[in-house]
């Protein structure tokens, strides 16, 4: 099995997403894992959390092919709750991920984000906390090594103007095949 690492990051994505901790039932000790279906689908977006759901089993190297997969989006095999916005190393093959998360740039300016991934991935930003509105603003189109932020053009966005304070919605769309 060779390494999986989805990585995306960005000046304001490092600052507004550290810190996060697992989801836990109150009073049971259960991951969202160990959780019924329809608690485990609940999903709060809130500063600092970052949700990673994943589909197993996903045919095709492509991020296409994971959204032509009949599960995709509504039902992931599982989901966890990351400390940062950056996916586990060596976790599996021929999956698919989503990753979601609230950021707020600490000051207003002008952003550049970054992706690397093995293999391939799309950033997605919203004009604001909605999902509906996220544009894709940096892809991979194939697999890049771990913290190899320049392999392919599109892996960097261009420079995009976030005020402090506001919520802005951040998705990344990644498929792993081996």
């Amino acid at each position: 099995m060779k390494q999986s690492r989805l990585l995306a990051t960005a000046i304001i994505a490092t600052t507004a997403v550290t810190g996060c901790s697992t989801i836990q039932s109150p009073g049971t000790g259960l991951s969202p894992n160990s959780l019924p279906a329809p608690a485990a689908a609940t999903k709060e977006f809130k500063q600092g959390v970052v949700y990673r759901d994943y589909w197993l089993n996903v045919s095709g190297k492509t991020v296409d092919e994971l959204r032509s997969d009949a599960r995709f989006p509504a039902k992931p095999d599982g989901f966890d709750v990351l400390t940062k916005l950056e996916g586990p190393i060596n976790w599996g093959d021929k999956y698919g991920a989503r990753v979601q998360a609230l950021v707020t740039p600490p000051s207003s300016g002008n952003y550049t984000f970054y992706i690397a991934s093995d293999d391939y991935a799309e950033l997605w930003l919203s004009s604001d906390a909605q999902p509906e509105k996220k544009q894709l603003i940096a892809s991979v189109p194939g697999a890049t090594r771990i913290d190899q932020w320049n392999k392919y053009p599109q892996q960097i966005s261009a420079s995009i103007r976030l005020e402090q304070g506001k919520k802005y919605y951040l998705e990344v769309i990644h498929k792993e095949h081996l």
